[in-house]
């Protein structure tokens, strides 16, 4: 096995000299720089490997619940059935949206209302039964 790979180094290097060769010899009859005609056989390469990207991960740790894992016992540990990870996995989406939620309105908690939140004369609104009232105006009484 080692008497092949050094074999087969030989055989890559007097390849790589031939095809050298080969390209000057065509680039003279062409008129064509070497460098043009061939960039890979006279030792330049191929560039550098690619610039690295960053990668940015998504925050996880709101998923995570520790605390819940806290003073459990093992045979709340076990592994769950399908349709106990679903109910968990539910609840966390509804907890996720709780948060969302309480993080939208207080965000817009700080704002003064608009003169259409402070109730505005003879506009109609739906009760809790689906049927539209109409609200009564000073002057409409």
């Amino acid at each position: 096995e080692d008497n092949v790979l050094r074999f087969l180094g030989i055989i890559e290097e007097r390849t790589n000299e031939l095809l050298t060769a080969q390209a000057a010899i065509s680039a003279k009859e062409q008129n064509i720089p070497l460098r043009e005609r061939a960039p890979n056989l006279i030792g330049d390469g191929p560039s550098g490997p690619p610039p690295i990207v960053p990668i940015h991960l998504p925050n996880t740790e709101d998923r995570r619940d520790y605390e819940d894992r806290e003073g459990r016992t093992e045979e709340e540990l076990k592994p769950l059935t399908r349709e106990e990870l679903k109910q968990r996995a539910i609840d966390h989406v509804r907890n996720l949206e709780k948060r969302a939620l309480q993080n939208e309105q207080s965000k817009y908690s700080d704002l003064a209302p608009t003169s259409r939140e402070k109730g505005t004369a003879g506009t109609s609104r739906i009760d809790s039964g689906g049927e539209t009232e109409k609200t009564s105006t000073a002057r409409g009484r």
